[in-house]
């Protein structure tokens, strides 16, 4: 892997349209909390799954100071399920990971962040999905009570955002 944080942040920010100071912003925020390396004099930190994982939840967060919370929570979401990774964050990481190292039909699934309630979802092709709720989530009261507002990161832009750091295992995205 060749890619430093820098170029993370730039390529997160030119695959996901959304604009510069947006995901500058909150990239500096949770650097400034210890959640992405800084750089270190003319060496820049190389880029790692986690890195991108932590940006990407950063960039879910409603306001800029919200972003290292919003990181820590969401990292911290629960299967209710019997699971390969208990936590979101393990489970994010490990996607990450494997999408980077060439695995197409984890690059088929969606990640979805629900910013009205804490979740994540994994959905994949065949509609199959995985659910990381709070602990002490009351499910009937959200399918009721509140509008679901997520944003949806499709696989495809994780294996691009590779592509750009250039990881060879992500080629095929380009």
């Amino acid at each position: 892997m060749t890619g430093t944080v820098p170029d993370l942040v730039r390529a997160t920010h030119e695959r996901s349209k959304l604009p510069a100071t947006y995901t500058n912003q909150r990239a500096r925020e949770i650097q400034n909390a210890g959640l992405l390396p800084l750089a270190k004099g003319s060496a820049y930190a190389r880029a790692r799954p986690c890195d991108l994982v932590n940006l990407v939840l950063a960039l879910s967060a409603d306001k800029v100071r919200h972003a290292p919370a919003t990181v820590n929570r969401y990292s911290g979401l629960r299967r209710l399920v019997e699971a390969e990774h208990i936590r979101a964050g393990a489970a994010l990481e490990a996607w990450v990971t494997k999408i980077w190292a060439g695995d197409r039909d984890e690059a088929d699934k969606t990640l979805r962040i629900v910013q009205t309630w804490q979740e994540i979802v994994f959905e994949d092709r065949d509609g199959h999905t995985e659910h990381f709720y709070s602990a002490d989530t009351l499910m009937e009261l959200h399918a009721v009570m509140d509008v679901r507002r997520s944003i949806e990161i499709p696989g495809r832009v994780i294996a691009q955002i590779g592509a750009d750091l250039g990881i060879r295992g992500c080629q095929y995205a380009v």
